[in-house]
């Protein structure tokens, strides 16, 4: 029996994540470095890079989930892997095999981030490069995955996907959640910078409310976030329903 569809709109039409996608991919091979590093020193050495590489707060009153502190955002991942001291821990890896396929991987996934996260459009060329690229970080995971007798992770088989999406439309980047995801950064920091209010969680949130609308007033202002070309207008007189097209007058029929 075939079940019907949560969401009824087709497959095609969805964007499979590029940003989770490569958070997924270079948070993997952190681990599976991680886990290979058999001397102590070694060891020691991998932990103090990472807590180096690290720059979002560790919790929010104690709140933040405990996987969000062990894990790595954007900018994290990209500082490490573009890190010549991470080709060096990598080098410290004792079985050769796992050695090689480790930096070949790190190499893929150095290539596949522009790919992932550019707004730009992606020409032939560049969709013949990505479905190179893409196919390289498989064959790595799956003969990695293979020696340690694990599954194939959802995002690998999603970077595919990725490749279909940008082939059919000429873009990926463009219609990745980046935006999403960096304004749940700036809630997360703006939040913490009002750590003077201690656990008064009540307050925090008013603050930090208070600081984001600001902040956002300003760039309108000063013209760096553009205004809408064809402003909301009311269904019943015609005119803009937005206060700062009305003189700040609240709008009235």
């Amino acid at each position: 029996m075939i079940n019907s569809p949560v969401f009824p709109f087709l497959y095609s039409k969805i964007v499979p994540l590029p940003l989770h996608i490569f958070l997924g991919l270079g948070n993997k091979l952190v681990t599976l470095v991680e886990e290979d590093l058999t001397v102590n020193v070694d060891q020691i050495d991998f932990a103090n890079f990472i807590r180096g590489c690290k720059a979002t707060p560790t919790g929010i009153c104690g709140g933040q989930k405990r996987s969000k502190s062990m894990s790595l955002n954007g900018g994290e991942v990209r500082k490490i892997i573009h890190s010549p001291e991470f080709s060096r821990l990598i080098d410290q890896v004792v079985d050769e095999p796992f050695r090689v396929l480790y930096h070949a991987y790190s190499q893929s996934v150095q290539e596949v981030m522009p790919f992932l996260l550019s707004p730009k459009p992606i020409d032939i060329q560049q969709l013949i490069d990505f479905r190179e690229v893409a196919t390289l970080i498989g064959d790595a995971w799956h003969r990695s995955m293979i020696r340690k007798n694990l599954v194939i992770k959802p995002k690998v088989h999603m970077l595919f996907h990725c490749v279909e999406f940008a082939e059919r439309y000429g873009y990926l980047g463009a219609y990745s959640e980046s935006s999403i995801e960096s304004a749940h950064h700036d809630v997360h920091m703006t939040f913490e910078n009002h750590g003077s209010s201690g656990k008064h969680l009540v307050h925090k949130q008013r603050r930090m409310h208070s600081d984001i609308v600001q902040k956002r007033i300003s760039r309108v202002e000063c013209g760096n976030i553009a205004l809408p070309a064809n402003p909301r207008l009311c269904h019943m007189c015609g005119r803009p329903s937005a206060k700062y097209l009305n003189n700040d007058q609240q709008h009235q029929c």
